[in-house]
């Protein structure tokens, strides 16, 4: 899919803004002062792919002042040169509806449909120095571009997984119903399990060029060590089943589930230094963040065919010349539709007569 035009209304600081993106430029620059709306434009876009999208706030939150509501509306192009397609996000009296070509949603895994949108943030600086659930988060999310049932399994499994703990904080650590519970729970875990452990592989594959590989590791990848060698999943729930029961009044006195997938943290690896990421230097970092990105864009065209619409915040401001170069140089190769924000229009010299150029001051949206 390709983002062809975009409007926004009170959403944040914007009251009204009409954006137009030519199929001529891959690159497009929203730059301005802090605060100016340049990210709150780029959270919008995520909100057609995403329930939560990049900033995962309220969306009563992102209403602009005293207005009662909020709508984002998009044309994107299919690949395939079919008709171009309608997309609107409509938040009104705490009701969030949206529609493709004026049919409204039944459900939000319909999203899917309208491709893959890819964000990187500020903190993704510090991706791998950070805790680990922003690691999980971001990796899942990666993870979906090619599995589109991740998102409802994770949102599933976490679900059982309170159910579980209410079963047992109620006194009930036996019985038909919670041993159904966790018959669930291991066969969504295994699932997501296999789901990450495809992705990361075909990532790694990739990455072999690029002196960098991701493992997904944590008790369960621990304790199925041989079997997800060998490829092989069959028996595991009732394993993961048999753990679960085990551990019940372990967990009840933690007050939380000790095994599973939502315990699972990433590692990155230079091999040919042995470096791990989290005991990398800054610079080491943001590389590595790079060839991730790039990694996942190849994987994605790979496994789906689509290309990605790329969302980039501020990061770009914190790397050198060279790395920019870099990155620009295999987004464009790739073709990726790539939005990127900076406060200074000259941090994107690299880009020259590339990218099309956008001013934000105060919520307005001014084309260079």
């Amino acid at each position: 899919m390709h983002l062809k035009k975009l409007r926004i209304i009170d959403f944040r600081n914007i009251v009204k803004a009409e954006l137009e993106f030519s199929s001529a430029f891959n690159f497009f620059v929203l730059y301005g002062d802090n605060g100016s709306g340049k990210t709150s434009i780029l959270e919008a876009i995520s909100l057609l792919n995403s329930s939560k999208g990049m900033q995962k706030a309220k969306l009563s939150d992102v209403i602009n002042y005293d207005a009662k509501g909020f709508g984002v509306l998009a044309t994107l192009k299919a690949e395939d040169d079919l008709d171009d397609i309608e997309v609107k996000l409509t938040y009104q009296s705490n009701k969030k509806e949206f529609f493709i070509d004026n049919e409204k949603l039944q459900r939000l895994s319909q999203l899917a449909m309208l491709g893959n949108v890819c964000w990187v943030t500020p903190a993704s600086d510090r991706l791998f120095y950070d805790s680990k659930k922003p690691r999980r988060d971001f990796f899942d999310r990666l993870v979906y571009a090619i599995d589109k049932n991740l998102a409802k399994n994770l949102n599933t499994y976490n679900y059982l997984l309170q159910n579980r703990m209410k079963l047992l904080q109620s006194g009930k650590t036996e019985g038909v119903w919670l041993d159904k519970l966790e018959q669930e729970i291991s066969v969504l875990g295994v699932d997501i399990l296999k789901s990450r452990m495809r992705y990361v592989s075909k990532l790694n594959s990739i990455l072999e060029n690029y002196d960098l590989s991701f493992d997904f590791v944590g008790s369960v990848e621990k304790t199925f060590a041989e079997e997800i060698d060998n490829v092989e999943y069959a028996g595991l729930e009732l394993k993961w089943q048999d753990i679960l029961k085990a551990n019940r009044i372990k967990d009840l006195r933690v007050n939380g589930t000790n095994f599973g997938i939502h315990k699972t943290d990433i590692k990155g690896l230079r091999a040919s230094s042995n470096l791990m990421l989290e005991s990398s230097s800054m610079g080491q970092h943001k590389k590595a963040l790079i060839d991730l990105i790039i990694a996942h864009v190849k994987l994605v065209k790979q496994v789906t065919n689509e290309t990605i619409c790329l969302l980039i915040d501020e990061i770009t401001s914190h790397l050198d010349d060279k790395n920019k170069k870099y990155l620009f140089d295999n987004l464009e190769e790739l073709r990726v539709q790539t939005f990127l924000t900076g406060v200074r229009k000259t941090d994107f010299e690299v880009l020259d007569n590339k990218a099309i150029f956008m001013n934000v001051n105060k919520g307005n949206v001014t084309l260079d």
